[in-house]
């Protein structure tokens, strides 16, 4: 096999290795995104070096080693220019399509916690309700302060797995855990005397990250729950 023929055949085996292992990380992700993130281009390599392997044990052959063909009649200039425009606008197409990939799956997931809120509900029942996000700010607009200000951060968690809170550290997890309800308590003690709050839950995945956010009346009951990408008013 010729040098040119071993290096079409090489960039073929990346090209198809590639979305099988993005499918299985996505599979880990939903485990830890951390690792997923982290094994996704060992994977990749992994299964480029064992591909010619697997196709033998699994009984497939794809792709297959180019074949050398007979030159043919030269196409006019004409088809031959659209043909690689039709190549260039494809392949941007795919560069444009698959980084929003990891984009769909944070919006899916934080639409998904927020259709299972409903106005009128409590700040423990919000978060019993909102389940999956990675961090979750709590901002608050203090008593007598200016209508027109903009709600200040209060505090901010980490998530630490389910009903389990992180401090401090809240990027990475490794903070301090806290339960829900000493969360709540938290909550609760930094809100005081608040004209209204919001909880901001964000969701990301692979670096890519969407957010909504849940109002909270004087009473402590939301009156509005904003779409997802809605910045705070």
């Amino acid at each position: 096999m010729t040098f040119h023929a071993r290096l079409s055949l090489t960039l073929r085996r990346l090209a198809v290795a590639f979305p099988v292992a993005f499918v299985l990380v996505w599979g880990i992700a939903f485990i830890s995104l951390n690792a997923a993130f982290v094994i996704l281009v060992p994977l990749w390599i992994a299964l480029v070096i064992a591909w010619p392997n697997l196709s033998r044990r699994l009984g497939f052959d794809f792709p297959q080693a180019p074949v050398l063909r007979t030159p043919g009649p030269k196409l006019p200039l004409g088809v031959r220019l659209l043909r690689g425009v039709g190549k260039l606008t494809l392949t941007f197409i795919i560069l444009l399509l698959v980084p929003q990939i990891p984009l769909g799956f944070s919006f899916y997931h934080a639409e998904s916690a927020r259709r299972t809120l409903h106005v009128g509900m409590t700040e423990a029942e919000v978060l019993r309700s909102v389940t999956g996000w990675d961090a979750m700010d709590v901002v608050s607009h203090p008593s007598g302060a200016d209508p027109e200000a903009a709600e200040v951060l209060a505090i901010t968690f980490g998530s630490g797995g389910k009903r389990v809170y992180t401090i401090n550290d809240y990027g990475t997890g490794d903070g301090p855990h806290i339960s829900e309800s000493e969360a709540l308590a938290m909550i609760q003690q930094k809100v005081q005397g608040s004209d209204h709050w919001s909880f901001f839950y964000h969701y990301t995945n692979f670096i890519q990250r969407v957010h909504f956010s849940v109002a909270f009346g004087p009473d402590g009951r939301v009156t509005e729950i904003r779409p997802v990408g809605q910045p705070l008013s």
